[in-house]
């Protein structure tokens, strides 16, 4: 649950299903302003949220099967929950059964900094993990 100047900001991860998510917005007394669910096609995954001062941004997962690869993708919502502007695809990397283990994002609120973590090992513990760090502008400084 995230606070706001504009309500309060609440994301469901039902607990059976790991790809889709439910953002409900409350206003100051809790009552119930709108509620959107988010990424309920197949092949699209959650993978975290950072809401900031001026807009809430999904990273959200495409495994494009044709490709083989797993995208990640960005999409910013205004505290309405409507997208605006167009996704981003930010990197993609190679195929594999995806889970979403296999992907983390770290956005601490002191920093400036992305930091996402990603393995195309397909097993329980992987051993190997990738890194890619973006500046709040998404633009590289270490992979």
């Amino acid at each position: 649950m995230e606070k706001t100047k504009d309500g309060i900001f609440l994301i469901k991860k039902p607990v059976n299903q790991s790809r889709n998510i439910l953002i409900e917005r409350y206003d100051d007394n809790m009552k119930l302003e709108k509620s959107k669910p988010f990424f309920t096609k197949k092949d699209e995954f959650y993978a975290q949220a950072v809401i900031t001062s001026k807009e809430i941004q999904i990273y959200w997962v495409l495994h494009d099967r044709e490709k083989k690869e797993i995208q990640l993708h960005l999409q910013f919502l205004d505290f309405k929950l409507e997208p605006t502007g167009k996704d981003s695809l930010l990197f993609n990397f190679p195929d594999g059964e995806f889970n979403e283990r296999y992907l983390q994002v770290y956005k601490p609120r002191t920093s400036p900094s992305i930091l996402f973590l990603y393995t195309g090992q397909s097993v329980d513990i992987p051993s190997q993990f990738n890194y890619y760090m973006m500046d709040s502008s998404l633009q590289l400084l270490h992979k």
